[in-house]
C-alpha cells in the first residue's frame, strides 16, 4: 500500500514526533515532506524538514533551505548533518550567507569536516569581516575542523 501525505502528516502531528518511525518511512515519505515545507505551516514545515534530512532527501531540504520562513532554514541547516559533505556544503553554501543571524549561526555550527572550497571560502569571509563576535567564533571553529 503507497504512503498517503496523510500517514505522513500523522507521524509528524505530534508535539515531538518519534523521528525513528518517521525515518522508517523512508524515501517515499519525501513527496509528502516537500507538500509540508513548500505548505509553509510553522508547525509541520519544520518537522517535515528534519524528516527530509533522517531520510536523505537532499532535494527536499535544499527547497527549505530556500523557504521564506527562518526556522524552516535553520532547521534546513542542522538536517544537513545527515548528509555527505558535499551535500551538506552546496546547501550550507546559500545559508552561511542568510538575512537572519540564526540560520548562519546553525549554518556555521553544521559546517562538516570536509566541506567544500566554496563554503569554506565564505566561512572564511564571515571570520575575518563580520562584526558580530559569535559568529566570527563560530566561523573560526570551522575553519579549524576543516584543516
Amino acid at each position: 500500500m503507497a504512503l498517503t501525505f496523510e500517514a505522513v502528516r500523522q507521524a509528524l502531528a505530534p508535539d515531538e514526533p518519534n523521528y525513528e518511525h518517521v525515518k522508517e518511512l523512508g524515501a517515499e515519505a519525501l513527496p509528502h515532506l516537500t507538500k509540508m515545507i513548500e505548505s509553509q505551516d510553522p508547525h509541520l514545515a519544520p518537522k517535515a524538514t528534519w524528516a527530509a534530512g533522517l531520510v536523505g532527501g537532499v532535494g527536499t531540504v535544499n527547497i527549505a533551505a530556500t523557504t521564506a520562513n527562518s526556522a524552516v532554514r535553520a532547521v534546513a541547516a542542522a538536517a544537513t548533518q545527515h548528509f555527505l559533505p558535499q551535500q551538506a556544503s552546496s546547501i550550507l553554501e546559500k545559508l552561511v550567507d542568510d538575512k537572519d543571524d540564526g540560520v548562519r549561526k546553525m549554518a556555521l555550527r553544521h559546517t562538516p569536516k570536509g566541506a567544500s572550497r566554496e563554503l569554506l571560502s565564505k566561512v572564511e569571509h564571515i571570520a575575518k569581516v563580520t562584526d558580530d563576535e559569535y559568529l566570527r567564533g563560530l566561523a573560526r571553529e570551522a575553519l579549524e575542523l576543516n584543516r
